[in-house]
């Protein structure tokens, strides 16, 4: 019986916010000191601009200012937006559109300015009319001054494009081509920064075994995280490993570093050993399960979903890992207020042996009350289907509690993917009910809404549409 009650006694949680996965890997570029040369700073300090200074810039006809009036007049705007003020957009308009004329007179410097100033000004400038042609003419310059520059001072433009219009960056095209045809030129931090871009570009003329081979090459510079990195860009890339090596490398790697690595970096080399259908490395992979039995309180519910989702793939099975998922805080600390609120006791099992993750189960009588449903359950066959659409046992109502990930839903659309239809249709044939928590409702709330939600659905027989038959 696994009694949420024990689980939690002094335990403290606090709300997660959810981060985007490539934020949360450039902030890994951005805490280590070896990439101070290659990531673009946004701007740290901020001026007070006067109400004057605002009246000012409405009054001037900024098509025939200079260019250094005209880099200190967005420097203002910058200023202004980061402090709260939020100008017309024909302002901004006016202003960028006599910077595009003035772009091949501003000194380098002044260049990385306005791409630090029109970073932090993003969300205001793609609203002018003159933003592409600002875009398009600011790639121009940029290919001028610095895509014959070394490699450092090629990144740090890159990744001043990456953060302001990746998709729109003629600049950061042509340097990844570049720097991806020189493979063997790249020191191992310039090759991460590589794959941390490669998502974004669309280049098909990349050599990706000699990347894997350079990689292989710069194994002993890289850290775990710069390595989950690296495998994010392969996934990503829809590139399996070739190189027969390189994932055991990676793997091993991993293991030395496994208490410290982000659990991000952990869930994108999960992706790629899964992608990679590595059967030549089972040894390697069943080890870096084991070291991970220590590690499951610390790791996010994505990060343990590519996980199950990998030695199901592959056909590994850890039990002790398993267990030790399914009952973690991790997973089972997004339930809290089933205990602490709703007085609910919940039951871990398989109910259906040929699916990977034990399931989290719980009765009620026909009042609503709980019911003890432990001794039931274990008394079936072990491996067995945990039938209970039979006369004895239909007095009781069976409820699972089905988390649902963002990993498993569909991008763009209100459904996910087959196999929790195909769970759920089988859930039901055999007596149960599923109840459906959706990470991305669920995160939202505060204890108070959790508990409200969760009533509804327990205690309202309340349905969300994906269960609706």
């Amino acid at each position: 019986m696994v009694a949420a009650t024990d689980i939690f006694q002094n335990d403290s949680t606090k709300e997660n916010t959810y981060i985007p996965e490539h934020k949360i890997i450039r902030k890994i570029l951005q805490e280590s000191t070896y990439y101070d040369k290659t990531i673009f700073r946004l701007i740290k300090t901020t001026a007070i601009v006067s109400s004057e200074d605002i009246d000012y810039l409405y009054t001037v006809n900024w098509f025939y200012e200079s260019p250094n009036n005209i880099i200190n007049a967005i420097k203002k705007l910058t200023y202004s937006y980061l402090n709260g003020t939020h100008l017309e957009i024909p302002l901004y308009d006016s202003i960028l559109t006599a910077c595009i004329k003035c772009l091949p007179q501003l000194q380098d410097q002044q260049i990385k300015i306005l791409l630090q100033c029109s970073i932090a000004l993003q969300e205001m400038i793609i609203k002018t009319i003159c933003y592409k042609k600002f875009i398009k003419t600011l790639n121009t310059e940029c290919i001028k001054r610095f895509y014959g520059s070394n490699v450092e001072q090629i990144l740090l433009i890159t990744d001043a494009f990456y953060q302001l219009d990746p998709l729109n960056s003629d600049f950061l095209w042509r340097a990844m081509r570049k720097l991806g045809t020189k493979v063997y030129k790249l020191s191992a931090k310039s090759l991460v920064q590589l794959f941390f871009i490669l998502p974004v570009v669309n280049i098909s003329s990349l050599n990706m075994y000699e990347l894997e081979c350079r990689v292989q090459e710069c194994m002993c510079d890289l850290t775990g995280d710069e390595l989950g990195i690296i495998a994010r860009g392969f996934f990503r890339k829809k590139r399996r490993i070739q190189n027969r090596l390189l994932i055991p490398q990676i793997i091993n790697k991993v293991i030395k570093q496994i208490d410290i690595i982000d659990d991000t970096s952990l869930a994108s080399i999960m992706k790629l050993i899964r992608y990679s259908d590595c059967q030549h490395c089972l040894k390697d992979f069943q080890e870096l399960l084991l070291s991970l039995h220590d590690e499951v309180p610390r790791l996010s519910l994505k990060c343990l979903i590519h996980t199950t989702h990998t030695f199901g793939s592959l056909r590994v099975y850890d039990e002790i890992l398993t267990n030790k998922i399914v009952q973690s805080k991790t997973v089972i600390m997004r339930l809290k207020p089933i205990n602490n609120k709703l007085g609910i006791e919940l039951y871990s099992d398989y109910i259906l042996p040929h699916y990977l993750n034990k399931d989290i189960i719980f009765g009620l009588d026909t009042h609503n009350n709980p019911v003890e449903i432990g001794s039931i359950l274990s008394a079936m066959p072990l491996g067995s289907i945990k039938n209970v659409d039979t006369d004895e046992l239909k007095n009781i109502k069976w409820k699972v509690l089905v988390p649902l990930s963002a990993s498993v839903k569909i991008v763009n659309a209100d459904c996910y993917i087959g196999y929790i239809y195909r769970k759920w249709r089988h859930l039901k044939i055999i007596g149960y009910t599923p109840i459906p928590i959706c990470e991305n409702i669920w995160e939202c709330m505060d204890e108070e809404s959790k508990a409200q939600h969760l009533r509804q659905l327990i205690y309202e027989d309340v349905q969300s549409d994906l269960f609706k038959t």
